[in-house]
């Protein structure tokens, strides 16, 4: 198994993408390609440095076109009742995933 970077290399990163996405968030609107830039050098600094993002970062965006996701604007949910779960599919790239309930 490899080493882990050390910690203090880990905070600054974790720092970094904290800051990258909340610039992703602020050009959404007025430049979405800037954005989508933005959360892919977040997403970069986080597996160089092994970061792990927190639940709330990790579901902010598209896994597939590194899209900010924003509920009506970049992404659209639907209720499967039949296989209890929630499919979120992304309206740049239409990449769907679920998520199961009870």
């Amino acid at each position: 198994m490899r080493a882990s970077k050390p910690d203090w290399q880990q905070r600054i990163a974790r720092e970094r993408a904290e800051i990258l996405f909340g610039l992703a968030r602020g050009e959404l609107e007025r430049n979405p390609a800037r954005s989508r830039r933005y959360v892919e050098l977040a997403r970069k600094i986080g597996t160089r440095y092994q970061v792990r993002f927190p639940t709330k970062m990790k579901e902010g965006f598209c896994k597939e076109c590194d899209t900010l996701m924003v509920p009506g604007r970049t992404f659209t949910t639907r209720i499967d009742s039949k296989t209890k779960s929630v499919i979120i599919k992304c309206g740049n790239c239409n990449y769907s995933h679920r998520k199961r309930y009870k």
